[in-house]
């Protein structure tokens, strides 16, 4: 997955990108799970379905992002791979989160929240999020 942590003040700036909408918002979450622990490392043994529906294009990243901090928060679960996901109408999305419960492994301090401070998508699949850690 295409991603790279750029400087910030004071929290964790995200670059992801991919060769379509659906990869980029797709490296931006196995960004986000690497900031807490190593994705690859996670065995896709549980899988969640996911289905949101907004009126932003930011807001459906920012919405889909929270997702995993608030499973990650209330149901331990770590992301392996992010798998089918669609967007349509370029407001609602549909994914399949592979995973595992983090009792298995070790984990940092997470992410607390996702932000729209600096958030960009751009034409060229490049999408921006800063996290508050």
């Amino acid at each position: 997955m295409p991603f790279e942590y750029l400087d910030h003040s004071s929290d964790v700036k995200i670059r992801a990108c991919g060769k379509s909408l659906e990869e980029s918002f797709s490296s931006a979450a196995y960004a986000l799970s690497a900031l807490v622990y190593d994705p690859k490392a996670v065995s896709p043994v549980r899988s969640i379905s996911v289905r949101l529906h907004t009126t932003r294009l930011k807001s459906l990243l920012f919405d889909f992002l929270q997702t995993l901090i608030v499973r990650f928060e209330s149901e331990a679960f770590l992301l392996h791979d992010v798998k089918e996901l669609r967007i349509f109408s370029r407001y609602e999305l549909e994914a399949i989160l592979r995973g595992d419960d983090a009792g298995n492994y070790e984990c940092s301090s997470g992410a607390k929240a996702v932000t729209y401070s600096e958030m960009e998508i751009n034409d060229d699949y490049t999408v921006t999020v800063v996290v508050d850690v």
